[in-house]
Order: structure tokens, then C-alpha cells, then sequence
């Protein structure tokens, strides 16, 4: 990793000695040129980091830096720290640049140095889109048609698109017929593996439309939902939207815009009720709603009375998609009315993104549900891949 461009690293060792401490440091600078920078406390990593994001090109003296001036910045800091507490804050000014917090104690016991590298590959390259998770609230409702619609509408809007499959039974590819073009596969993805490479990703993937898909080919999709982390963040460096098929037992990612697809059914009702509270609490927002007209026990308001969610769009059922299903056609072809409907939606989601914008660290704006960051604090960004 070119010592130029590798992310900068500050380690809060903490109080006492851990002999294990000289073995990363040694690491460290092996791997990006740089020693790391010791900080005693949040406060101390959080001046480090804006001086190493900012000042550092043009003052050498840095705490060790030791850029030339004018030289090119980290890209990232990488804070390890035990436990990884919350967020350095108490620098002054705007928010330079991505700093990502990782548990020290993970890059210290067995297997640290894969951890440690993981971890600045992710640093290296921060993801700059947004995930949309789709789930239905029960099954048949149609959550894989309307993503596929939806992959398919967000494309035509010039937007760059990847698909990822998270059910278990990996078949979201037997609904595009044969236009998917050859490509991996959940079991050609190593499950040990917690950071990918997202140039090789993207291009080892499949193609549907000029769209990346990951998914099971009838082979079987994940066995886990800790092995869609370093998936989506390899894939959001790459794309405007990654748009989630999420299985309802499994938990939402942490930022992802979710999607509820339900019916006006009581039985999609009650589920979608059931299911609402949990998604939010994942995601850190309230789902937003995709009505199937399925049903008529409700209406539109008691639904949203019932779950507390607002209504997006609404889809109707089209014949014509069941038709192309059962022939083993891409489901969505032609120019039917769920088709239709499933454009708005995509306007409308495009909209609500676009307002909400990414933060100076090119991450997502914080949820309503977030707590906003001290002024003036280097905004961390949350380390993903599970431990090795």
C-alpha cells in the first residue's frame, strides 16, 4: 500500500502496558510507511486526526505526520481504540474528512494483522452510496418484482445500480430470465472474507441491464446476515444505490433507507405492524411503506395509523408479470402498470436521497434517530466486515 495514499492510523492504547502494543505499531508502519500516532485520550485523537486531514500537507509538525508540504493527505484516519467508544470530537472547524473507529483489541489478539489490514483497505476506499433495503411483509407480497422494477427504473435515471440477493435460497436471479450475463455468486465469495476489493467486485459480478447482481444462481444464497456487510460497503464505493432483496427475519444495515412492501390485507397489515418498530430501530429511520393492492380490510390511512410508517408508492398487481415469471422471462419487461407505478416510486426515493445529500465524509445524512456529532468533530464512519 503506497505509503502516500494509505490511510493514517492514531491508537488510543489506553491505561497500563500491553507488550502486544509494539508488534502493531511495527505493523503499521510496515503496511503504510507511517508509524501510528499515540493519543490518550478522544479529544487528543480527534485534534490528531484534523491536523492530519488538514494541516499536515503544509506543517510537518503534526505529532509525526510528517508529510511533505504540499504532498498528498491520508485519505482516511483510521482510530483504533478499545471498545470503539464514540465518536473523537472537540477539533474546531468543518468536517475534513473521513475518520473510521475500530475496536483496538480486535487488531491485537489473533488474527489482527488480516483485521488491521482489512481495516485500512475499507479506510482507503470510503463508500460514497446509499443502501435500499426491500422486504416484504409477508411472503408473496411481491418485495423481489418491486425491487426489480426498482433496479430496473433507477438505471434508466442514469444512476449506477448494484443488486445484492440476501435470501438465503439465493433466487433472485431465476426472475431475469437470460439476461444475466456470467458472473459469481454467494457460493464463489468466500465466507471468511470481511473486506472486498470494490473495483473487483463490481467487476467479477454478474451484469442484468448493465447492472451488478449478486445473488445465489440456484446455488443457495448467504448463510449469515454478518456476511452482507463488507459486501454492501464493497459495492457502495462503486454505486449511486445498492438495493437490498432483505429477508424478514434478518436485521436491516445500520443507515439503510428501508422499504415495506404490505398489503391492505390484515394479515400483511399486522406483519408490517410487527415488523416496522424492528426495522427502524436497525436502520436508525422509520421504513417507508410500497403498498401492493392486496386486500381491501384496510385503507390507506389505518395502515399508516397501524404502523407508523408513510406511504411511498403503491403498486398494483400486473398480470403480465406472473406471466413472464412463469415462462422464465426477466420480470421486467414490458411497459404494464406495475411498471409504471414502480417509476414514481423511484422518483420519489431519488428525491427524498438527493435532499438528504452525503455529509462532507461522504456518508449518509444522520437519521433522525442519531445523535448529531459535537460541533466541530471529525465525523467517524462505522467499521465494517466482521472480524475475521
Amino acid at each position: 500500500m503506497p505509503a502516500v495514499t494509505a490511510p493514517r492510523v492514531i491508537i488510543e492504547p489506553g491505561p497500563g502496558e500491553d507488550p502486544r502494543l509494539d508488534g502493531l505499531v511495527d505493523l503499521v508502519r510496515d503496511t503504510t510507511g507511517h508509524g501510528p500516532l499515540l493519543a490518550a485520550s478522544e479529544w487528543e485523537s480527534a485534534a490528531l486526526a484534523r491536523q492530519i486531514l488538514v494541516v499536515s500537507r503544509q506543517d510537518p509538525a503534526d505529532g509525526g505526520a510528517g508529510e511533505e508540504a504540499g504532498g498528498p493527505a491520508a485519505p482516511a484516519v483510521l482510530v483504533l481504540r478499545r471498545g470503539a467508544g464514540p465518536s473523537p470530537s472537540g477539533a474546531s472547524g468543518a468536517d475534513p474528512g473521513p475518520v473510521v473507529v475500530a475496536d483496538l483489541e480486535e487488531c491485537l489478539g489473533p488474527g489482527g494483522e488480516g483485521r488491521l489490514l482489512g481495516l485500512l483497505l475499507s479506510a482507503q476506499h470510503p463508500p460514497l452510496g446509499r443502501t435500499v433495503a426491500v422486504t416484504g411483509a409477508r411472503g408473496g407480497i411481491g418485495a423481489t418484482t418491486v425491487l426489480l422494477l426498482l433496479a430496473r427504473a433507477l438505471a434508466a435515471q442514469g444512476r449506477r445500480v448494484a443488486v445484492v440477493d440476501a435470501d438465503p435460497t439465493g433466487g433472485l436471479g431465476l426472475h431475469l430470465g437470460h439476461g444475466l450475463e456470467p458472473g459469481l455468486c454467494w457460493d464463489d465469495l468466500s465466507a471468511a472474507e470481511t473486506v472486498f476489493r470494490p473495483e473487483r467486485l463490481t467487476d467479477a459480478l454478474p451484469t442484468w441491464l448493465g447492472v451488478p447482481v449478486l445473488s445465489g444462481q440456484g446455488r443457495g444464497g448467504p448463510d449469515s446476515a454478518a456476511r452482507l456487510d463488507p459486501v454492501l460497503r464493497a459495492l457502495a464505493c462503486e454505486h449511486d444505490l445498492v438495493l437490498l432483496d432483505l429477508p424478514r427475519p434478518w436485521p436491516a444495515p445500520d443507515g439503510a433507507r428501508v422499504l415495506l412492501v404490505t398489503g391492505l390485507d390484515l394479515r400483511s397489515a399486522l406483519a408490517a405492524q410487527i415488523l416496522a418498530p424492528r426495522l427502524a430501530a436497525q436502520s436508525g429511520r422509520a421504513a417507508g411503506l410500497v403498498v401492493r393492492r392486496v386486500g381491501e380490510d384496510l385503507d390507506d390511512a389505518e395502515l399508516v395509523s397501524l404502523t407508523g410508517c408513510e406511504i411511498l408508492g403503491r403498486v398494483p398487481t400486473d398480470r403480465s408479470v406472473r406471466q413472464r415469471d412463469a415462462r422464465g422471462d426477466d420480470i421486467t419487461r414490458g411497459r404494464g402498470a406495475a411498471r409504471r407505478a414502480v417509476r414514481s416510486l423511484a422518483q420519489r426515493l431519488l428525491a427524498e436521497l438527493d435532499d438528504e445529500g452525503p455529509d462532507a465524509a461522504g456518508d449518509p445524512a444522520p437519521s433522525a434517530a442519531g445523535r448529531p456529532a459535537a460541533p466541530g468533530a471529525a465525523r467517524p464512519r462505522a467499521a465494517t466486515g466482521a472480524p475475521a
